[in-house]
C-alpha cells in the first residue's frame, strides 16, 4: 500500500506518485528506461509489489502465468523445467529464447533484472520454468492485462522490443 492508495487524490497526482515510487526499477530496465515519460507513468501505476522470503517459490513450471516480474532487491533463481509435455506451441518456441537468456545472463536474477515474460504470449500461459527466491527479495510485477492495455498506446517498435527484452 502506498500514499496514493490511502489518500483520496486525482488520477494525475496518483499517477505521478506511482511514477516517483517506481522510477528506480523502471529506469533499471533498459527498454523501460528508454520509454517515453507517458509510458513510464502508465507502467508505474500498474506495477504491484511482492515480498518473498528465502526459498519462497514465485511460480512453478506448469503454472498458468499472467505476470512479468522485475527484481527490486534480493535474488531469484529461474530454472527451465526438463519436462516440456505441458507446453503449447509458443511455449516450445520460447525454450530456445529462455536457454539463450540463461546462457547470456545466468539463472540468477538481481536488481533491475526481469523474468517470467514468455508465458505472456502463449495461448495456454503455462510457465516453462520455476522461479524461487534465493534470499529475502522484493519484486515488482506487471499483470498481462495491464501490459496489453499499455501496449495499446505504444508504438509497434516499443512492443516488439519489450517482448524480446534481453
Amino acid at each position: 500500500s502506498c500514499l496514493a492508495d490511502t489518500v483520496i487524490c486525482l488520477k494525475p497526482l496518483k499517477s505521478e506518485i506511482y511514477n516517483q515510487l517506481h522510477s528506480e526499477i523502471i529506469n533499471a530496465v533498459p527498454v523501460l528506461r528508454d520509454a517515453c515519460y507517458i509510458i513510464k507513468r502508465r507502467l508505474a501505476s500498474k506495477l504491484k509489489s511482492q515480498f518473498l522470503l528465502e526459498n519462497h517459490r514465485v511460480y512453478s513450471a506448469g503454472d498458468t502465468g499472467k505476470e512479468l516480474f522485475f527484481v527490486v532487491t534480493g535474488e531469484v533463481e529461474v530454472r527451465i523445467n526438463k519436462d516440456v509435455s505441458t507446453l503449447d506451441g509458443f511455449g516450445l518456441l520460447s525454450l530456445p529464447f529462455l536457454l539463450y537468456k540463461q546462457l547470456s545472463h545466468s539463472i540468477y536474477y538481481t536488481s533491475g533484472d526481469h523474468f517470467g515474460e514468455c508465458c505472456l504470449l502463449s495461448k495456454s500461459g503455462l510457465r516453462p520454468d520455476t522461479a524461487t527466491a534465493t534470499m529475502a527479495s522484493e519484486l515488482f510485477y506487471l499483470e498481462k492485462d495491464d501490459l496489453w492495455e499499455i501496449f495499446l498506446y505504444t508504438p509497434e517498435e516499443f512492443r516488439r522490443e519489450f517482448i524480446h527484452i534481453s
